[in-house]
């Protein structure tokens, strides 16, 4: 939210979005990062989770936001070009890939943030991946370690 309203009250000021978005970014992995690979007692699952979010937003999402973000005209010709783009994909840049992407990788972040606390708490839990990819996290009812 705060990020937002930087970006929307220094809209001119590009560079202030930049460095505010990217503090706010490293800080929040930082965290979560110290709370898993810093503390005792915290599983495999949790880690692979957080390392799933990092692959997603640092492999993918951020090079394809740079990509649109210097070729930001000539990816949008391909985008809106009816005769090279089918009807479903009109309109689809990199930048709405970055979003997807972000999405899950946030979403990969406070999922192993969530398991962190059920370790904590000694609440076992199941992880599955729907479709492979979409980490999901069942607590196992009735049971405490």
């Amino acid at each position: 939210v705060v990020n937002t309203i930087i970006y929307c009250m220094f809209q001119q000021f590009y560079l202030v979005f930049l460095a505010t978005f990217s503090t706010f970014t490293l800080v929040t992995t930082y965290g979560i990062a110290k709370l898993l690979f810093f503390r005792e007692g915290r599983g495999p699952a949790a880690k692979r989770i957080f390392w799933t979010g990092e692959a997603a937003f640092m492999g993918i999402s951020f090079p394809l936001w740079i990509f649109d973000m210097l070729a930001c005209h000539r990816v949008l010709s391909v985008a809106e070009n009816e005769a090279i783009m089918p009807w479903w994909a009109l309109g689809i840049t990199p930048h709405v890939i970055w979003h997807c992407g972000s999405g899950f990788a946030a979403y990969c972040l406070g999922l192993a943030n969530s398991c962190c606390r059920l370790e904590v708490l000694g609440i076992p839990y199941d992880v599955s991946y729907l479709g492979g990819v979409l980490p999901i996290v069942r607590t196992r009812e009735g049971e405490k370690d």
